[in-house]
Parts: structure tokens; C-alpha cells; sequence
């Protein structure tokens, strides 16, 4: 979903953070300059949700989604390696 240009989970993370790493990411979806698919894998509310109480470090949730896109790369190139565009739950 956008506003103004501006995709809204972009926005949303740069309310919360206000870190200079939100600003890039808004620069780059709005210039296209990356894909669409390459915004946050991961939904900060529900991973907080998830954790059940502890306190979260704001760089918390850029690992976590650097962690998800990278166990989704090698499940891809596992996938191809089998000849096989479905991605599979042995490929993880």
C-alpha cells in the first residue's frame, strides 16, 4: 500500500525509528531503484507480539528480516539446484 508515493510500511517504519536506514529504504522504493518485494519481510508488531513482553532493540527487527531474506535466498537456490521452481519446505 502506498501514500504519497511512499510505500506505507516504509513510512510506518520510519515514524517508529526515525533511523537514517528508513529514509534510504524510502529513497530506493521510491525511485526504483529496488523491487517492491524487497521491503520488510517481517511484521515488527507481531514478532513484539510474539516475544511476549521483552524489550526489543529497534535493530532487532533489520536483523531479523536480513535473517528471513537470506534463509529464503538459499531455499530458492536449493529449489533450482533440484530443478524445481516451487520452493519446498525441505529447501529451508
Amino acid at each position: 500500500m502506498r501514500y504519497d508515493g511512499y510505500d506505507l510500511a516504509d513510512l510506518l517504519s520510519y515514524l517508529e525509528y526515525r533511523s537514517s536506514y528508513a529514509l534510504i529504504r524510502q529513497y530506493l522504493l521510491r525511485e526504483q531503484l529496488i523491487p517492491e518485494w524487497m521491503t520488510d519481510l517481517i511484521v515488527n508488531s507481531s514478532v513484539r507480539d510474539a516475544l511476549e513482553g521483552h524489550p526489543v532493540a529497534a535493530d532487532f527487527y533489520e536483523a531479523l528480516d536480513d535473517e528471513v531474506a537470506e534463509l529464503l535466498e538459499d531455499a530458492t537456490r536449493r529449489a533450482e539446484a533440484n530443478d524445481r521452481q516451487t520452493v519446498m519446505p525441505q529447501d529451508l
